[in-house]
């Protein structure tokens, strides 16, 4: 599975327009290095309704967003036709509204991705229900459920920075403990955000960025790596 973050946390109407050029060339050197190679899964733009930096245009609030998606797809197909598409969303709720995006592009699109991601230093996380994380992924999978598209669990990250080592590990089982209802809601995989923490890996989360790995750095398990490991062992 291939995640082309090319704007990364920082997208907007005008992040495209500036950088559409640049946009479009790495799409065609993806395509190209992976044409070769299937069954691969590709989702582009992670995120593509987070909020925009200040000052720019929330791409969910531009009429232009799913001729772009359209168009990047395009790029990518032309270059590896066996490859299996999709867009990314975020779990930013309550916000949704997916439909004026999605349905003018649904033809084009082989799965859907969202992500699922909590750290201690997210201002959200005192919120009751921050750390019902299955719960979360539920209601979001049932939302995209009505496109009727495989759903896939592109990442999930939570973090253990702020000795949330056992926190991280509750998080993640109580995703485990909804695997059959996000099976119910369409959801065909899941992948977590990332296997080893990374001392230089920088983003939203600030100094929780570096904390995400269910190992630590220097390879030295974390509580949440047993219940990962053991619910890859399940049908």
């Amino acid at each position: 599975m291939i995640l082309h973050y090319y704007f990364e946390d920082r997208i907007s109407q005008q992040a495209i327009e500036r950088n559409r050029n640049g946009w479009h060339q790495s799409l065609r050197h993806m395509g190209e290095q992976l044409k070769d190679i299937h069954p691969v899964l590709i989702v582009l733009e992670p995120e593509f309704n987070d909020e925009p930096p200040p000052g720019e245009t929330h791409t969910m609030q531009w009429p232009n967003l799913a001729s772009e998606l359209s168009m990047a797809i395009d790029i990518v197909r032309e270059q590896a036709p066996h490859a299996m598409i999709s867009v990314g969303a975020g779990d930013f709720s309550p916000t949704r509204n997916l439909e004026h995006v999605i349905w003018p592009i649904i033809h084009k699109l082989d799965f859907l991705a969202f992500q699922e991601m909590r750290a201690d230093t997210d201002p959200d996380y005192r919120s009751v229900d921050y750390f019902n994380v299955g719960d979360a992924a539920v209601e979001y999978a049932a939302y995209l459920k009505q496109f009727g598209l495989p759903i896939l669990l592109a990442y999930v990250a939570l973090s253990s920075h702020g000795n949330w080592e056992n926190k991280q590990k509750t998080m993640l089982q109580q995703l485990r403990n909804k695997n059959d209802q996000l099976k119910q809601n369409g959801v065909f995989g899941v992948s977590y955000f990332q296997l080893f923490d990374d001392p230089q890996h920088q983003g939203y989360f600030k100094a929780a960025e570096k904390h995400f790995g269910l190992y630590t750095h220097d390879g030295t398990a974390k509580p949440a790596a047993e219940v990962f490991k053991q619910w890859g062992l399940e049908p």
